[in-house]
């Protein structure tokens, strides 16, 4: 699908929305991510984050600002993030290098045992990086009665 955006010169300039093979590398990526996260691999993950003080993680118990933080926070984790079943997982993309990733996923650790997932990634030269991410408990929801019809939400 591809849509207009106006440029700062108000310039309509075409945006493709949700090409699959850019939904791919998103995708791909954030396997990456679930891996090393998995395995505690605290080099993999630091490369998956953007180099910037305004990275920020959103986690279940603390808010980490700034990749170096960041960094801290996680070589201070002795054991890895517990394993969950992801339910939903959606992948929108706008243009080739701006992508959103959010999933609900269940998790014996998380109150209710449902959680949030937001992760905000850009790709960058040296490959897609998160710039933002959020995982939030959902306590007390009501399951929907629809279910996502969207062919890139799984």
């Amino acid at each position: 699908m591809t849509k207009t955006h106006i440029t700062p010169d108000d310039k309509h300039v075409p945006l493709d929305i949700n090409r699959a093979d850019i939904i791919e590398q998103v995708r791909a990526a954030f396997e990456r991510y679930q891996k090393a996260q998995a395995e505690q691999d605290l080099e993999a993950l630091d490369h998956l984050f953007w180099d910037s003080e305004q990275t920020i993680r959103f986690g279940m118990r603390e808010t980490v600002w700034g990749k170096s933080a960041i960094r801290q926070f996680r070589g201070t984790r002795h054991r890895p993030t517990a394993a969950g079943r992801i339910e939903h997982l959606s992948i929108a993309t706008f243009g080739d290098s701006f992508g959103a990733m959010t999933a609900s996923f269940r998790r014996s650790d998380v109150e209710a045992g449902l959680g949030r997932w937001t992760q905000t990634w850009v790709r960058f030269d040296d490959g897609w990086k998160i710039v933002a991410t959020h995982v939030s408990p959902a306590p007390d929801e009501t399951p929907t009665e629809n279910e996502p019809t969207d062919p890139h939400i799984r």
